[in-house]
C-alpha cells in the first residue's frame, strides 16, 4: 500500500468519525431545540436572547460541516477540505468555551447530542481537543491525491463510524466504568 493510499483511507475514516459526531450532535440539537439554547444560557457564555441565535448558529455549523464531509465523495476534495476546517473551527470553539466555563466553575451539563449528559468536566475538553486533531488530520490528508478501493473505502469508513459512536457514548462508558 502507497503513502498516497494511506492518506486516502485517513481522510475517509476521518471524515466518517466528524460526521457521525457532528451528525448526532446536529440532530439532537434540532429535536429540542429550546432546552440546547437553555443548556447555552446556563453556561454563562451568552447570557440571555444571544444564546437561542448562538444555538441555532452552532447547530447550523455542526450540519453544514456534515453536509461538506458527506457530499464530498461527489462533489469533490474541496468539500473534504472545507468540512474538515469547519469541523476543527467548531471543535476548537467548543475548547475554548469549554475550558472558559470549567475556569469559572460553572457547573453545568453537557447536552451536546441533544440529551443531558454528565457534568462538563476536563475530559469534555480533551474530547474536543481530539476532534480538532482529527479534523486536522483529515483536512491534511485530504489534500493527498490518494486512491482507495471500494473494500478499503468501508473498512475505514466503518472504522471512523464505530470511534465516533464511541465518542458519542463517552459519557455513558465512562460511567459505567466508575
Amino acid at each position: 500500500m502507497t503513502g498516497d493510499a494511506l492518506m486516502g483511507y485517513a481522510t475517509v475514516a476521518c471524515g466518517a468519525l466528524l460526521v457521525t459526531v457532528f451528525t448526532a450532535s446536529g440532530v439532537g440539537k434540532v429535536r429540542d431545540p429550546a432546552e440546547f439554547a437553555a443548556s447555552i444560557g446556563a453556561l454563562g457564555l451568552f447570557p440571555g436572547r444571544p444564546s437561542v441565535l448562538v444555538a441555532r448558529v452552532l447547530t447550523g455549523a455542526e450540519l453544514l460541516v456534515v453536509l461538506a464531509l458527506g457530499s464530498s465523495p461527489v462533489l469533490g476534495g474541496g468539500f473534504a477540505l472545507a468540512g474538515f476546517a469547519g469541523g476543527a473551527v467548531l471543535s476548537a470553539c467548543f475548547c475554548a468555551g469549554l475550558a472558559l466555563v470549567l475556569k469559572r466553575g460553572v457547573r453545568a451539563r453537557c447536552n451536546c447530542f441533544g440529551r443531558a449528559g454528565a457534568e462538563y468536566s476536563a475530559r469534555h475538553v480533551i474530547r474536543n481537543a481530539l476532534l480538532v486533531v482529527v479534523a486536522l488530520a483529515g483536512g491534511a490528508a485530504s489534500t493527498a491525491p490518494g486512491a482507495v478501493s471500494f473494500p478499503g473505502a468501508v473498512v475505514a469508513a466503518s472504522a471512523g463510524l464505530v470511534l465516533g459512536l464511541l465518542v458519542i457514548a463517552m459519557d455513558d462508558l465512562v460511567a459505567l466504568f466508575r
